[in-house]
């Protein structure tokens, strides 16, 4: 597997953190997927090669593995860009997701508290300032608006991308 360097957002994911999250993800489908069709994923990460991430090798079992309902949630994934409803969400629900974190070195913390959801709303306002005082991240994030990367297409998006660049 190898990054699509073309695709890498070198102003806002300097670090390339975000990009190697990307290609993670699309590892971890594959190893979803071929459990689904009956096959043993073995994964070296960093192989050597230069710019090669990590190799991957299928060998097939001849019966499935893994759980169903993730292969299922793959194939069901879709990108929503419409606002959330402003219910809140059920508590069973929310206590199923705070049992996600079964992972050594992982937490999911939820809370309800006011002042700390006010709080963290002020840390994303105030990091989002910074970032679009940045001409460069603004003419990044510009390019992909104009090429419909981000919801609106056509002309809708380069609209899109003149407003963000042009904004003060």
């Amino acid at each position: 597997m190898f990054a699509d360097k073309t695709r890498w957002l070198s102003v806002a994911d300097a670090d390339q953190r975000e990009l190697f999250l990307s290609v993670g993800c699309a590892l971890e489908n594959l190893a979803v997927a071929a459990g689904h069709f009956g096959y043993a994923c073995n994964v070296t990460y960093f192989p050597g090669k230069e710019d090669e991430i990590a190799r991957v090798n299928l060998t097939a079992l001849g019966r499935q593995t893994g759980d169903e309902r993730i292969f299922s949630a793959l194939l069901s994934r879709h990108t929503n860009r419409n606002l959330y409803d402003s219910r809140p969400v059920p508590e069973d629900v929310l206590q199923k997701l705070q049992n996600c974190s079964t992972e050594e070195g992982m937490q999911i913390y939820l809370t309800s508290e006011l002042q700390t959801r006010n709080d963290f709303r002020d840390l994303t306002v105030a990091a989002d300032q910074v970032l679009f005082a940045d001409i460069n991240y603004k003419s990044e994030l510009g390019h992909w608006l104009g090429q419909g990367m981000m919801g609106p297409t056509g002309v809708q998006a380069l609209v899109a991308q003149m407003a963000l660049v042009f904004s003060i």
